[in-house]
């Protein structure tokens, strides 16, 4: 199955179809453990997973890294809080660059995130337009 989340709502229903089938197909219990698994459960692992994003988009971006921030801080400017990318959706072009320096300096020291990145910068070459270049 192919989910086109393009909003939202649209997302809530995908889900839904989503919860639905596993739920059906291998039952509750296995359900919930795949979305305990799957899911960031704590702030500490939700702001992990927005670094990542941020990382991604990044690298997906090909541009340098004042330039992404300053197109980021435009675009986060127009985002509601929950939407915005960075772990503190700030909206400034400097602090946004700062935070891209620091998190590409811990990408670089650690090779096994530095894969992750890159995979997830595929996947999202694959399933999300390029909004952010």
């Amino acid at each position: 199955m192919v989910y086109l989340i393009q909003s939202p709502r649209s997302g809530r229903l995908s889900l839904r179809q989503l919860r639905l089938a596993v739920s059906l197909h291998h039952g509750p219990d296995t359900l919930r453990r795949l979305l305990a698994e799957e899911t960031p459960s704590t702030k500490r692992a939700l702001q992990e997973a927005r670094n990542d994003r941020l990382l991604a988009e990044y690298l997906r971006s090909g541009l340098s890294i004042r330039k992404f921030a300053a197109k980021l801080a435009e675009k986060n400017k127009s985002l509601s809080a929950d939407n915005r990318y960075g772990p503190t959706g700030s909206t400034t072009a400097e602090t946004l660059a700062t935070h891209i320096r620091r998190q590409k300096k811990l990408m670089d020291r650690d090779p096994r995130r530095r894969k992750h990145i890159e995979q997830l910068a595929s996947q999202l070459a694959q399933w999300v337009p390029a909004d952010i270049s």
